[in-house]
């Protein structure tokens, strides 16, 4: 099922399933990063909007940097309110955590990944994999772009955008009501309005 895939790992693949997600964060239902070396980059980790993300950690780890790396990943994406549990051992050290599986897979079997999101934000930052210029249905021409394209009502779309030369939207009835006029504003600004054409190749390529 597309829409059940999950990342995972222990250690070093903990980390790139963080890395991965903030790259490309429609490819992943969810993420569960195992005795993880943690994000402490607030633009790397503002991604994980839709990305739902159970970490464990020990207390104990001496095979990481120091606990404080996954600690600031629970501070940064609590904050912002973002789908997150995050469980800290504190007699435990770098391990699997096998026996906690079972509550994971239950937590992860309420989260399929959106196929079509109202809101959609693309945050450049300097992780290991840049981010990807598609990200489910918003695409920018350049690495560096900043944006923020949100679905207002099935009508409307309203986009904020910085260091980005052209913005492209895919859309589709889960989004917009096709049928009718709609309305899209870039920065505060009437980008478009009208009737969008249905594309039968662009939806087989899709």
């Amino acid at each position: 099922d597309p829409d059940r895939i999950v990342s995972t790992g222990i250690s070093l693949g903990s980390n790139f399933s963080i890395a991965f997600a903030a790259a490309h964060p429609d490819w992943f239902a969810s993420i569960v990063p195992v005795s993880t070396e943690g994000e402490s980059r607030e633009r790397l980790l503002r991604n994980l909007a839709l990305v739902p993300t159970y970490v464990l950690n020990g207390a104990q780890d001496r095979n990481i940097r120091g606990v404080s790396g996954p600690r600031a990943l629970d501070d940064i994406m609590s904050d912002l309110g973002y789908d997150l549990v995050y469980r800290e051992f504190a007699e435990r050290a770098h391990e699997g955590f096998q026996e906690h599986y079972p509550e994971v897979l239950d937590w992860l079997s309420d989260r399929p990944r959106p196929t079509a999101p109202r809101e959609v934000t693309r945050v450049p930052h300097e992780g290991i994999v840049p981010v990807s210029r598609r990200i489910h249905w918003l695409e920018t021409d350049t690495r560096q772009a900043l944006v923020r394209a949100t679905v207002v009502n099935r009508e409307r779309i309203e986009v904020v955008a910085r260091w980005a030369g052209q913005v492209t939207l895919y859309l589709n009835d889960d989004l917009v009501d096709l049928d009718r006029s709609i309305s899209i504003a870039l920065n505060g600004r009437p980008a478009h309005e009208g009737r969008l054409r249905r594309s039968a190749a662009l939806a087989l390529r899709e």
